[in-house]
């Protein structure tokens, strides 16, 4: 089944980054498998064989049925619902069924940890919430690739389900720790294991054949947003998943925390050859995060769509 999850037991620590090399459960995370991984090498390809993947999710019933759901559901307010993969991938274009079979691809590959302090359901909402900003600032920002911002936004905390699933009682520390405290999680990962999700998440998704300009993203989440190393769609994308992990929940009402977020967001750029970009940011606080509000109910719709929500 596309969706299992299966360990990988060849993974060998010696071949992991240095900062891998204390903590040799690693080898335990989880690996895809069949139609998942060869889903996300079709997404990864240049040119991308848009035919070959709409096959390839027509031959898995359970991808296909997630890929209805999606697509049916009250986000996108169709008139008529959709009953074919073929019919689905051309409503949706290119660009965009090409980042969403990505991330239905992962979807159905991460565990689903019920262990005290998380909470699954907010977990994923708020990812896809903050996706979902991320993709509408990067349009009125007028860049090209406002999908692919969603989905490394979307993907870019996709190792914490997967530390919690390997560390359980002890990753729940830091949890809590994080919570009570209010120390970001990525400080107190890197003071005890001398590396933090985002890195993890980024080595995983390399791992896993993501396209690179989403690898680097997700594993730069956390850090200062500087020029361009590859290309300026590459940084773009770095840019805006850097800004949306700065965002609060969307449960979050006070106005002085968006004041301090958006503070964070300046402070990174003067790193950022796109004056034009920040421009955007000072559209103001509060409408920006009625903006951000206003999105939470969609990032509850496609949440259950994807799966990644307890509902049903």
């Amino acid at each position: 089944m596309s969706g299992s999850l299966e360990m990988n037991s060849q993974t060998d620590v010696a071949e992991l980054p240095d900062h891998f090399q204390n903590w040799p459960e690693i080898r335990e995370l989880p690996a895809l498998s069949g139609v998942a991984s060869q889903i996300i090498q079709y997404t990864s390809r240049e040119p991308f064989d848009w035919d070959g993947c709409i096959k390839l999710f027509a031959s898995d019933a359970g991808l296909s049925a997630k890929l209805l759901k999606l697509v049916n559901s009250s986000y996108y307010g169709l008139r008529r619902s959709i009953s074919s993969v073929d019919r689905a991938a051309q409503m949706l274009g290119q660009k965009t069924f090409r980042c969403l079979a990505l991330g239905l691809a992962v979807a159905g590959s991460l565990p689903k940890p019920s262990i005290e302090p998380f909470d699954g359901d907010l977990f994923w909402r708020d990812n896809i919430t903050r996706a979902l900003f991320g993709k509408g600032m990067a349009h009125l920002a007028k860049t090209y690739v406002s999908d692919e911002v969603f989905s490394s936004a979307m993907l870019q905390n996709m190792a914490i389900p997967l530390l919690l699933h390997v560390r359980g009682a002890d990753y729940c520390r830091l949890l809590e720790r994080h919570r009570d405290e209010g120390t970001p999680l990525y400080f107190l990962e890197t003071e005890q294991y001398g590396w933090n999700h985002a890195q993890l998440g980024g080595w995983i998704a390399d791992k896993w054949q993501f396209p690179p300009s989403i690898v680097g993203a997700i594993c730069g989440h956390h850090d200062k947003v500087g020029k361009p190393s590859t290309s300026d769609d590459d940084a773009i994308i770095a840019f805006w998943t850097k800004v949306t992990a700065l965002i609060p929940s969307a449960r979050v009402r006070d106005v002085r925390i968006w004041r301090r977020a958006f503070a964070q967001v300046k402070e990174i750029a003067p790193d950022i050859p796109y004056g034009p970009l920040m421009q955007k940011i000072d559209m103001g606080v509060e409408q920006l995060s009625k903006l951000f509000q206003d999105r939470d109910a969609d990032g509850i719709t496609l949440s259950e769509a994807y799966e990644l929500s307890e509902a049903e």
